[in-house]
């Protein structure tokens, strides 16, 4: 049988550090959106999503800065240079269809 200690640092690196959620609605006279957003967040990255019938979005971010200074032959030359985060966002959309088109 595995000790707790054990079990408690396999569990805790899926444990995020913030952990949030909202349900949006915006409409107008024309038109109506609602959507479904979810963040999370860990030591060094985060993911996000929102969900609506018309788009998707989704994205995961590095949370740490990334610099030069350790890499072979330029990290010398690099040392005063870093990338505070990098974020990659993907995104689709439906097609809107009306009448007038069919």
């Amino acid at each position: 049988m595995e000790d707790e200690g054990d079990i408690k640092e396999s569990i805790i690196p899926f444990v995020p550090n913030e952990l949030n959620f909202g349900i949006f609605k915006i409409s107008n006279e024309k038109e109506s959106l609602s959507a479904f957003q979810l963040g999370v967040r860990y030591s060094k990255a985060k993911l996000k999503g929102v969900f609506a019938k018309e788009f998707k979005l989704f994205s995961v971010a590095i949370a740490e800065e990334i610099n030069f200074e350790k890499m072979p032959l330029v990290g010398e030359y690099l040392k005063d240079y870093s990338i505070p985060a990098i974020e990659l966002v993907y995104v689709s959309q439906k097609k809107k269809h009306s009448l007038m088109n069919s």
